[in-house]
């Protein structure tokens, strides 16, 4: 059997991990041999090198990266990248070299690890009219938010105790402000709906302004808070959303992700999994290789189609307030009160409110800065079937 040669290129722990799962493979007679791993910036060499056939691209700054993937493509070779700021930024002039030269660009890594999200879309729901995908993708959050509901810890110590555990993007306001989920949705909707977007253009919310009341809050709503994110194959958006405590999403904790798939076909389809460990994030740089090697054909998007999309007239959404600001809520014509539930602390008396509307979310947001609220409101989605 033929082995293919495996560069690697990036001075990073998954560059090691996939370096050393590679090597274990081989030994067992796999078809995948590892050439050269860059050290001392070496990467052209590797690149440039006659035997090495796929690179595994693990280099974090996006142009580094872009540069090296874009050099590899244009002499024919193969890559594999777990870059996915990089692949949202530059995937679609990538994409269209991949094609040009019929070799693989392929980036399981980049959303959800090891579990095979981008394969799954790109040949299970190849011909599904799929409807929308959505899901909690980023690990880190969901982990924060874990550590604020178990331990109590305020959301810095959190996504500070998340980095410490090497769970956080180096930078760990990518995943505070939503933008990392932002470009793993960007390439989960490019893979189910067939176009690339331009992720400068989409709507995105972070967990800035949440607080441990509403965590407990939540908990009495008997609900789990999640940062969402979610394409209808229009638009993509990402926002903090409350989910009932029993759903799947909403039991994503840890350093558990989760992504639905709906189609006409199957309906709901869940896919979940440990994200964060960089063992994982190796696996499916590894699986990628292997499937190159096995004859895998290259990843071909779905033809881009028109998605129906519901228009739903009443939303539903949570309201944080002050027990002396809860009159403005109660006496909103527009606002129907679902549910409410209140909790004294040392820094007053607050009260949640489920509020069913059929206000656009941004009027409700206008409407709620023009009301004259003596102190602090948060304010999120409540995630309806």
């Amino acid at each position: 059997m033929k082995k293919i040669g495996i560069g690697i290129i990036g001075d990073t722990k998954i560059a090691t991990y996939a370096a050393t799962q590679i090597t274990q493979q081989e030994s067992k007679c796999e078809n995948i041999h590892l050439i050269a791993v860059e050290e001392n910036g070496n990467a052209d060499e590797i690149i440039d090198a006659d035997t090495v056939e796929a690179l595994i691209i693990c280099t974090e700054p996006v142009m580094k990266a872009y540069d090296y993937a874009r050099k590899a493509l244009e002499l024919g070779k193969s890559v594999v990248t777990n870059n996915a700021s990089m692949l949202a930024a530059h995937g679609e002039k990538l994409w269209r070299l991949a094609e040009d030269k019929n070799v693989h660009l392929r980036f399981e890594a980049c959303s959800m690890g090891a579990v095979p999200i981008f394969e799954s879309l790109m040949t299970h729901f190849k011909g599904h009219q799929i409807q929308r995908i959505y899901g909690s993708l980023s690990a880190t959050c969901n982990y924060a938010l874990m550590r604020m509901k178990d331990k109590g810890d305020n959301l810095v110590n959190a996504l500070s105790d998340a980095s410490e555990l090497g769970y956080s993007e180096r930078d760990p306001n990518l995943d505070l402000s939503g933008k990392d989920s932002l470009f793993r949705i960007a390439l989960l909707h490019t893979a189910a709906f067939g176009n690339w977007l331009d992720v400068g253009s989409q709507k995105v919310e972070g967990l800035e302004g949440l607080e441990n009341i509403d965590i407990q809050l939540c908990q009495k709503l008997a609900a789990n808070i999640k940062l969402l994110a979610a394409s209808n194959g229009e638009k993509i958006t990402v926002s903090p959303t409350l989910f009932e405590e029993y759903s799947q999403l909403g039991n994503t904790t840890g350093t558990l992700s989760g992504l639905v798939v709906e189609s006409e076909e199957t309906g709901p389809v869940f896919f979940c999994g440990h994200t964060a460990d960089k063992e994982s994030i190796a696996s499916a740089l590894t699986s990628d290789c292997q499937k190159i090697a096995s004859g895998h054909k290259p990843w071909r998007l779905p033809k881009p189609s028109k998605v129906e999309v519901n228009k739903q007239d009443l939303q539903r959404f949570y309201i944080r307030v002050t027990e002396e600001d809860s009159e403005k809520i109660l006496s909103a014509n527009h606002l129907h009160v679902i549910d409410e539930q209140n909790l004294q602390n040392k820094d007053g008396s607050f009260i949640a409110y489920i509020v069913e509307t059929g206000m656009p979310k941004n009027e409700l947001v206008n409407f709620l800065k023009h009301n004259h609220f003596k102190h602090d409101y948060y304010l999120m989605n409540f995630f309806k079937e």
